[in-house]
């Protein structure tokens, strides 16, 4: 292994290890917003909905090391980084990228429970979408207008 190589080991487990972090501060806050959401707790989906934001304003510097780093490990194998995974980074790492191996599994595993615990807040948000939709519907006919031609729900937010 050369050391241009070995100085790159550190670097890319340092990022896996970053966006590890960041994936379990991402399912911190999905959960808190299913609980909130399970509990119409509207003050504190407020407040996760705001942190998910924050996290999400966090992704950016952590995809512009990544790219940067699959750069640097293009110019040395000759390897599009387009074409670089963690999986194929390890491999060619050898013995080195024992670690690294390790880390993406722990990754791939934080990554699909993100994965289902956002489909269950989903689920839970369009319920509610649902429901708040059907109280105005009927709120609206109740006042003799008709539901359909009473416009649509709107983010005031966006």
């Amino acid at each position: 292994m050369s050391s241009a190589v070995d100085g790159l080991v550190p670097r890319i487990e340092a990022l896996v290890q970053e966006e590890l972090c960041a994936q379990r501060r991402v399912l911190e806050n999905l959960v808190r917003q299913e609980n909130a959401l399970t509990n119409a707790d509207i003050a504190s989906l407020e407040g996760a909905l705001s942190e998910a934001r924050d996290l999400a304003a966090g992704a950016s510097p952590r995809e512009s090391q990544r790219r940067m780093l699959l750069k640097d490990f293009e110019r040395l194998w000759g390897v599009s980084a387009k074409s670089l995974t963690l999986g194929s980074i390890a491999a060619r790492l050898g013995g080195s990228g024992r670690r690294l191996k390790r880390m993406r599994a722990e990754l791939s595993d934080e990554l699909r429970e993100v994965g289902r615990t956002a489909a269950r807040v989903r689920t839970f948000a369009r319920y509610h979408q649902g429901v708040i939709r059907e109280a105005v519907e009927r709120v609206v006919e109740q006042e003799g207008g008709v539901a359909s031609e009473g416009g649509t729900l709107i983010n005031a937010e966006a």
